[in-house]
């Protein structure tokens, strides 16, 4: 069944409402922190101009890069939607599975950071030993 052109229109309104309302609030918690969009933007792992382009309501980010923005602010996603959550359908559930998937992700990488170090270690130990061993060994030969 073809969709009506009615409910494409009030999606598309909906979703610019939405992130219209994202956008000022994430200006409005960069202002209050007072952090530059550089700062915001090295914090998030995003350019400056995509931040700019963020707060003109440019271009919208998905809900992983606001997860991304509200830990930035080291506040909750319902925080940096506030005000928006009715527009696009987005319900508490759906945040709190993102912000779930968010935590499990850094929560990896940081095991994963770890058993990385673990290892650099380890290799460092060995050639520590493999030098030692050359050097004793080179005395011995010669």
């Amino acid at each position: 069944m073809p969709m009506k052109v009615g409910v494409i229109v009030s999606f598309n309104e909906n979703a610019k409402k939405f992130y219209l309302v994202v956008s000022n609030n994430i200006n409005k918690f960069r202002t209050l922190r007072n952090w530059s969009l550089e700062e915001l933007a090295n914090r998030v792992g995003l350019s400056k101009k995509t931040i700019h382009r963020y707060e003109r309501g440019e271009i919208d980010p998905d809900l992983y890069r606001i997860a991304d923005i509200a830990e930035a602010f080291n506040v909750e996603i319902t925080q940096l939607i506030e005000g928006a959550e009715g527009f696009f359908g987005i319900n508490q559930k759906e945040l709190n599975r993102v912000s779930l998937e968010n935590e499990e992700l850094k929560g990896q990488i940081h095991k994963y950071e770890c058993e990385n170090k673990e290892l650099l270690e380890k290799i460092s130990m060995l050639e520590e030993k493999i030098k030692g061993d050359f050097i004793e060994n080179k005395h011995k030969v010669f």
